[in-house]
């Protein structure tokens, strides 16, 4: 009688909803590790598109030459910016070096929760960061710039 009561204990154990869901599980793992595999390949891909380019002659830098810090040229850039629903952001600057120069530039991004569902970016800020005083140029232009602004277009 005692052997009885402990299979029937057990069978109360392994209740079919339970099974169920280990069968999920075992159903999602697997797929869940082919489709981080699957999202690892992409980068390896798109490397096929890229193009190697091959200097005659090195980048010339010139030590002696001005540079202006980031953080100066994003307060110049927010000042030239006249647009209350768009903003930029100081750690999302680029600085490009072209023919001699260092340009600082960075997108002209919505703020706020409702502007940055509803509108794109309006194009970007670029201040030249070797000459005094600043020269900088607002670029307006409609712009896609990341997933997260593709959202409703």
């Amino acid at each position: 009688m005692s052997i009885l009561h402990y299979r029937a204990r057990y069978r109360g154990l392994v209740h079919p909803v339970k099974l169920g869901v280990l069968k999920l599980y075992l159903l999602l793992v697997p797929s869940l590790a082919v489709y981080v595999a699957l999202s690892l390949y992409t980068p390896v891909v798109s490397s096929q598109y890229i193009e190697l380019v091959e200097l005659d002659k090195p980048i010339e830098v010139n030590a002696f030459k001005r540079l202006v810090p980031l953080t100066t040229d994003y307060t110049h850039a927010t000042s030239k910016l006249q647009v209350a629903t768009h903003r930029i952001h100081p750690e999302e600057g680029s600085v490009y070096f072209t023919s001699g120069r260092s340009v600082y530039s960075w997108i002209i991004e919505p703020s706020g929760f409702w502007n940055e569902i509803t509108k794109s970016p309006i194009g970007l800020v670029l201040v030249y960061g070797n000459t005094y005083p600043l020269q900088v140029e607002v670029v307006l232009k409609e712009t896609t710039w990341g997933l997260k602004n593709t959202r409703f277009r």
